[in-house]
């Protein structure tokens, strides 16, 4: 129901496209807003589950690091030149280290597929782009949004999800009258939650788990104005 909500307001935006760039004016940054951004980073990922059926009562923690590939497609318009609002989603494909695994804060193992191992998550929601000087390259964005896994959890065969958070920085250049090209420095963090089915016996018991992602990356990015 929240992804029908956004493609909603995205038709909404499209619509006024046209009569929004009857009075935009070149290079100030105050038509309809596109932006598409692509990049590399790094992802932290840690999963904490509780087990309280357990006796004595088991926390289990595992924390992996590695590479992530990234995608996002923002759509908005300007509340004045330099300053847009709007929705969209980010995605990220990524390639994580074997597990660091804890139980009670102690080193242990777990019988797994052992790799590749590979996630990918997502976020979507309202953001906000504002450029201090709209006739400067430079500009600051945030999102805030709903976020979500595309597999199981670690510990639970459920999908984890929550709230999502993006704040970037960066710099663009005019390549003609509405198209810009530039960099983009990011940071993604998403918190999600998930209660439900074990996906093995090890522990016994139905899970409660927590997840928790921080990604920094830097985007190539491609802004029509």
């Amino acid at each position: 129901m929240r992804i029908h909500h956004l493609l909603l307001a995205a038709s909404l935006l499209v619509a006024f496209f046209v009569s929004s760039e009857c009075q935009a004016t070149p290079h100030a940054r105050d038509g309809f807003y596109l932006s598409l951004d692509t990049g590399l980073g790094a992802i932290s990922y840690s999963s904490t589950a509780y087990y309280p059926g357990a006796e004595p009562q088991i926390e289990y923690k595992a924390l992996q690091r590695g590479a992530t590939a990234t995608g996002s497609l923002l759509l908005g318009l300007p509340l004045r030149p330099g300053l847009v609002l709007g929705i969209g989603g980010l995605t990220s494909f990524s390639w994580l280290g074997s597990p660091d695994r804890t139980a009670n804060g102690d080193k242990t193992w777990r019988e797994d597929s052992g790799g590749p191992y590979l996630k990918f998550w997502g976020m979507a929601g309202p953001f906000v782009d504002y450029y201090p000087s709209a006739a400067l390259g430079w500009h600051v964005q945030a999102l805030v949004g709903y976020a979500r896994f595309f597999h199981q959890g670690d510990t639970t065969i459920e999908v984890p999800d929550g709230i999502g958070l993006m704040a970037g920085v960066g710099h663009d250049w005019w390549i003609s009258d509405r198209w810009s090209v530039g960099i983009l420095a990011r940071l993604a963090y998403a918190n999600m939650h998930v209660t439900g089915v074990p996906n093995d016996s090890y522990f016994g018991t139905t899970p409660t788990e927590r997840d928790t992602v921080i990604s920094p990356s830097l985007e190539a990015s491609f802004t029509w104005h």
